[in-house]
């Protein structure tokens, strides 16, 4: 059966299955950089079951990379499939064949739940064209967003017939502030993971993270975790926004996959925010999409899709426009331990 398990065997036949599976994921018009095999790589203490479909003539025409980790000592797992499947989510037929498909991975890992969180937007009748098959399917009545796994708001701006001129239409203040960090003598440079100079440009990275977690008291991962994602997603570039003495006011790691930029890890320092060097990062990281041909820059999560109840929203929105804003459909849950499951769930 169409399905590959983490540790994945060491064979001529099961790389050639791999090849297959992360070349459908990479181009097709579903794929997410969460759905890559990189993905699983990442996240190594996680066990890892690639599911998919085939054609008559043996091509992939569906697949779901489901991630899962034991909380409960290796009992029962939490399966888990982010921004996933890699199909059309309004074919319902689709997903169940890849959840029945999915049935040696869920007798292996035996699991309390299995979620999915997709990259679709809101649709209250398809959420309940799910409901009516059986499965818990947690949406917009979830008024705690953080009761999510994935955000349930972000910023995707859409490139497809786009230039620079159009980027910057719909903001006279972005314009002014966009110009301002130029005439500033701010400068951008965009570094991959084998350049010569990667290595201390990534310190300087990961000290502006460690200035803005603790200005914004957020918790950021391990300074090894952004290098080993930008190794594993080659066409990905670390950013980095600097002043005229060369000082680094603002950074962020892009990832680059299946035609899509992810602004996915951002920090700033605290000196010369006046001078806009965010601005002048996120229009270079457009600028650089746009040349690379892509179909949208993701600008990430936020609270909210209001500027005035979200200032990270009012901050993307600033650059990506009125129109950008995304609202993702929620949750599908698979569950298997009724029990589990409420005990699983947030109770705030």
């Amino acid at each position: 059966m169409p399905v590959l398990s983490t540790p994945f065997a060491d064979t001529a036949e099961i790389k050639a299955q791999l090849a297959a599976y992360e070349e459908f994921v990479a181009t097709s018009e579903y794929g997410n950089y969460m759905q890559s095999i990189h993905w699983a790589e990442l996240k190594n203490n996680w066990n890892a079951d690639l599911v998919y479909l085939q054609s008559e003539t043996g091509e992939i025409t569906a697949a779901m990379t489901i991630l899962s980790i034991s909380n409960d000592g290796g009992e029962t797992s939490f399966m888990y499939v982010p921004r996933g499947p890699v199909a059309d989510f309004a074919e319902v037929d689709t997903v169940q064949a890849l959840l029945a498909e999915a049935k040696p991975a869920i007798e292996l890992r035996n699991p309390f739940l299995l979620r999915i969180e997709p990259a679709h937007q809101i649709d209250d009748q398809l959420v309940e064209s799910y409901r009516a098959l059986g499965y818990k399917f947690r949406s917009r009545e979830i008024e705690n967003i953080y009761h999510f796994t994935q955000m349930m708001y972000a910023v995707v701006l859409d490139l497809v017939g786009k230039d620079e001129t159009a980027v910057t239409a719909h903001s006279a203040r972005f314009r002014n502030e966009l110009s301002k960090s130029y005439r500033s003598g701010i400068q951008t440079t965009f570094y991959g993971f084998t350049d010569p100079d990667f290595e201390s440009s990534y310190d300087e990275f990961y000290e502006l993270m460690n200035v803005t977690g603790s200005r914004q008291d957020f918790v950021f991962r391990p300074k090894p975790y952004y290098r080993r994602m930008l190794e594993l997603y080659p066409q990905s570039r670390l950013v980095i926004s600097r002043d005229e003495e060369g000082t680094a006011l603002s950074a962020a790691v892009l990832v680059i996959y299946n035609r899509k930029m992810a602004y996915f890890a951002a920090a700033s320092s605290n000196e010369k925010r006046n001078l806009y060097p965010n601005i002048q990062m996120n229009f270079e990281a457009i600028k650089y999409a746009l040349e690379l041909g892509l179909a949208e820059y993701d600008m990430g999560g936020v609270d909210a899709l209001n500027p005035d109840e979200c200032g990270m929203y009012k901050f993307k929105r600033k650059i990506c426009g009125d129109n950008a804003g995304v609202h993702y459909i929620g949750s599908l849950d698979v569950v298997f331990d009724e029990a589990k499951y409420q005990d699983f769930l947030p109770k705030d």
